[in-house]
């Protein structure tokens, strides 16, 4: 993929922003895009898991599963949740090895004003590096 992509050698417009609000230099970009592109594929599987589990627990709802069905169910959704949970906190730190201390801590500012107000960088939701998607 060229400029954009995950792929190029030019960081995408996400990973321009963090490079200019951060300071962060090249080879950190090229790092963080490394680091991307190694949890992507758990990341993908996951969220796939996840949205199985839902679409089973809705489809045993309206067919009139039994209690003891539906609490297996939620159990595994609970536990693929958790799993995603855990993905998204190896993510985190191996971002955070690639930032300094003064990254870091502008990085977690930046992530607890996005909480509060949406538009600021990585995804609603994330606090610290864990943020980055």
């Amino acid at each position: 993929m060229g400029e954009g992509g995950e792929g190029g050698s030019e960081p995408s417009g996400q990973l321009r922003a963090w490079q200019a609000k951060l300071g962060l230099s090249d080879d950190q970009v090229a790092r963080i895009k490394a680091v991307r592109a190694a949890h992507r594929r758990a990341s993908r599987e996951l969220a796939g898991k996840v949205r199985r589990d839902v679409q089973n627990l809705r489809d045993m709802v309206e067919s009139g599963s039994s209690d003891s069905e539906l609490s297996a169910a939620i159990s595994t959704l609970k536990q693929d949740r958790e799993a995603q949970r855990r993905e998204r906190e190896a993510l985190s730190d191996d971002l955070g090895a690639v930032f300094t201390p003064a990254q870091d801590a502008r990085y977690i500012l930046e992530m607890s004003g996005r909480q509060e107000s949406p538009g600021g960088m990585g995804r609603k939701g994330g606090a610290g590096a864990g943020g980055i998607p």
